[in-house]
């Protein structure tokens, strides 16, 4: 948030593992999305500290995706 505020960038990708699971999604994913949540919770509240907010855009995605077929 600083280096945006400073004009130094104007994005930044953050990464966050853990969602490959192949069994107990519930056990493992619950916990990977808490904090997942709270990080973004953390950068949404650090953009209004720094005064920044409504210049800010969050987009959350994965690049993990499954074509259906039969």
């Amino acid at each position: 948030m600083a280096g945006y505020k400073a004009g130094l960038t104007a994005s930044v990708n953050i990464s966050i593992g853990g969602f490959d699971t192949h069994g107990n999604h519930d056990a493992n994913h619950i916990p990977r999305l808490a904090r997942l949540l709270k990080g973004v919770d953390l950068l949404k509240q650090e953009a209004i500290n720094q005064g920044i907010a409504d210049n800010v855009i969050f987009v959350i995605g994965s690049e993990f995706g499954r074509t259906p077929s039969l």
